[in-house]
């Protein structure tokens, strides 16, 4: 499985192996999400096999990943949202990024995190950085069979 996002700021692409066994059945998210399951709830296991970013990977978002026969070499493909990004323009944020603000669906305004205050911020495309233009596949060596 793969497991990706900002934490404090840095992107982490990690890579887990999970076991479901023993884990509670959640057939429903909202069941989960709202608290409607009954008795205690046991999570899957999960064990770290593989830190892509400790490992060079420099793209933002890993999209596939197959673990080949071998069961020691893992495939990594990115996901280059068609080559295209989110461009900000905020003047009281110069260099804020989309990941910055919260949508406000209610009042219909945009608050920065940073100062937690509406700002007028106008969105639109731009094509991604060079390194997430292209599909890539990657291909990593363990150091023990899975």
């Amino acid at each position: 499985m793969i497991e990706q996002g900002k934490q404090h700021g840095v992107m982490q692409n990690l890579v887990y192996k999970v076991d479901l066994n023993g884990a509670t059945p959640v057939a429903n998210n909202g069941d989960l999400e709202y608290g409607r399951l009954d008795g205690k709830l046991v999570p899957a296991k999960k064990e770290l096999v593989l830190d892509l970013r400790a490992n060079g990977w420099n793209i933002e978002k890993a999209e596939g990943l197959a673990l080949l026969p071998d069961r020691r070499t893992i495939a990594v493909v990115n996901d280059n949202d068609f080559g295209m990004d989110i461009a900000v323009q905020d003047a009281k944020a110069p260099s804020a990024d989309v990941s910055d603000y919260i949508y406000d669906s209610d009042k219909k305004v945009m608050i920065y995190n940073k100062d937690k205050s509406v700002h007028k911020v106008k969105l639109s495309l731009k094509k991604n950085a060079p390194s997430e233009q292209e599909s890539q596949i990657w291909f990593f060596t363990l150091p023990k069979a899975l």
